[in-house]
């Protein structure tokens, strides 16, 4: 089974750019609940390739993705991928379409998550850190109580252990983070 990487764009266009999108994503969705690399083709209105490396094609094998029209020019598209994110697949879309996509990803497994950013098919922001220091970058109180969480439940076994794995994180945090970190592991010591 894939680790689920989970995405979700935010998507600025036309009327009828997103008009015709939305249209190929509800054929494609009325086959299957998921995006699978046949129907990227569908939903991009290319011709299916005989074979080819699907990943470097779209960035992902399927992409279980849930659609919602906010205005006439804004829509965004979320969900689950296999083990990456679809970037290249949003990179075509935003050139097919004339579309600008804001992306972020997650996957909390293999340690990563970022932002992906494109305009007309062209990438403008592509950034890629390990999922905890995306946490911390995007909300550090979100962050602290996800870690302090971690600690209760064991996932690591001192503050060495979390240094070890946080080598990215822990140079970012402020002396108050750092020994609320060590208290914590001070209050679920046995």
């Amino acid at each position: 089974m894939a680790n689920s990487c989970f995405n979700w764009a935010h998507i600025v266009g036309s009327k009828e750019s997103l008009d015709l999108l939305e249209a190929r994503l509800k054929e494609v969705k009325s086959v299957d609940d998921s995006l699978y690399w046949v129907s990227f083709h569908h939903v991009l209105g290319i011709e299916v390739p005989e074979n080819g490396d699907v990943y470097a094609k779209f960035g992902t094998k399927w992409y279980d993705a849930e659609w919602n029209r906010e205005s006439d020019t804004d829509a965004t598209l979320s969900g689950d991928s296999a083990w990456s994110p679809p970037s290249e697949f949003f990179r075509k879309l935003s050139e097919v379409y004339g579309l600008a996509i804001e992306s972020e990803y997650e996957e909390s497994g293999d340690d990563f998550a970022g932002y992906y950013n494109c305009t007309n098919g062209e990438v403008v922001r592509d950034d890629s850190y390990s999922y905890n220091m995306f946490h911390l970058l995007e909300n550090r109180q979100y962050f602290m109580e996800k870690i302090c969480e971690d600690i209760t439940y064991g996932t690591y076994e001192d503050f060495e252990d979390f240094v070890k794995y946080n080598e990215d994180v822990v140079p970012a945090l402020s002396p108050k983070e750092i020994e609320e970190i060590k208290e914590q592991f001070n209050q679920v010591k046995p």
